[in-house]
């Protein structure tokens, strides 16, 4: 498991990796705040009787 580190390889593999990932963080993030909209407003339409204010608090 010793010796030297390949560091060209080494950053070509963390540039691989995160460019590929972009897209999948990006859809995680959108489905994540379309649950936390929906949750806020819920929350707000139980207590305030205003869902107007959703975008407010998500935004």
């Amino acid at each position: 498991f010793r010796g030297r580190i390949d560091w060209k390889n080494t950053i070509d593999q963390m540039l691989f990796i995160g460019v590929n990932s972009v897209s999948l963080a990006v859809l995680c993030g959108f489905f994540t705040g379309m649950v936390l909209a929906l949750q806020t407003g819920e929350t707000f339409r139980s207590v305030f009787n205003e869902p107007i204010y959703v975008g407010l608090a998500v935004g």
